[in-house]
């Protein structure tokens, strides 16, 4: 008869989560009958720990905890997907923090990492939480709006990005001012995940030849409402 396996979560005495595997083995007497279950137990909480970890490497960035470049990429994919399909009116940011080098060369690389961590905990806060957003690498970010009611909004949004970065950021005992530059483009029919990509990034560079500290409409994406 075959062996019963299978793994639960349990609630240790302390409060902690642990996880166990338990095997049950049929025990048969002379006749063939089952008259008992030996059941052995393994704790496993260290593998479900290594797993968790792994799972979240693949798709979160360390230092920010925001979904990393491999994750939003397969997110854009499946999103323009399901708009070439369906419809719907989706659109892409594409933004970083305004001369952030020179910050690092002056301050530091630590300084850096805390900054870059502050500055994603204010687009989290700044958007809804269904929205997806990432760091892609450096001082790079990429936020997707997905089934926006009309353009305005995800305008509404862009600007909201703009102030929130305005209040001075303390980092230990320094205080830092930054802005932030937004190119934001909009799904088009025909367009691929990498199409909406480079329009979102051009106009971010738009914005930072417009003055920085704002955000640019991608115009070729833009539809009549």
């Amino acid at each position: 008869k075959a062996k019963i396996h299978y793994e639960e979560p349990q609630q240790r005495d302390d409060g902690t989560a642990s996880w166990l595997r338990t095997s049950k083995i049929p025990l048969d007497d002379i006749e063939g009958n089952t008259v008992a279950l030996l059941g052995l137990y393994e704790d496993i909480t260290a593998r479900k720990e290594m797993e968790a970890q792994l799972r979240s490497m693949a798709h979160y960035d360390g230092l920010t905890k925001l979904a990393n470049r491999a994750f939003f990429y397969h997110h854009l994919e499946q999103t323009v997907a399901k708009s070439k399909r369906h419809g719907g009116l989706m659109a892409l940011m594409y933004f970083d923090i305004d001369r952030f080098k020179a910050i690092n060369d002056t301050h530091g690389h630590a300084a850096g990492d805390s900054l870059l961590t502050a500055f994603a905990s204010r687009i989290s806060a700044t958007v809804r939480e269904m929205d997806v957003v990432a760091r892609l690498g450096g001082d790079e970010f990429a936020l997707l709006l997905d089934d926006i009611p009309e353009r305005r909004a995800a305008e509404s949004v862009a600007a909201k990005l703009v102030s929130a970065m305005h209040p001075p950021f303390l980092i230990g005992e320094l205080s830092v001012t930054v802005t932030t530059s937004i190119g934001v483009a909009f799904f088009k029919r025909g367009m691929n995940a990498e199409d909406l990509i480079q329009r979102a990034d051009q106009a971010m560079y738009e914005a930072k030849r417009g003055g920085r500290n704002r955000f640019e409409i991608d115009r070729e994406t833009v539809e009549a409402d």
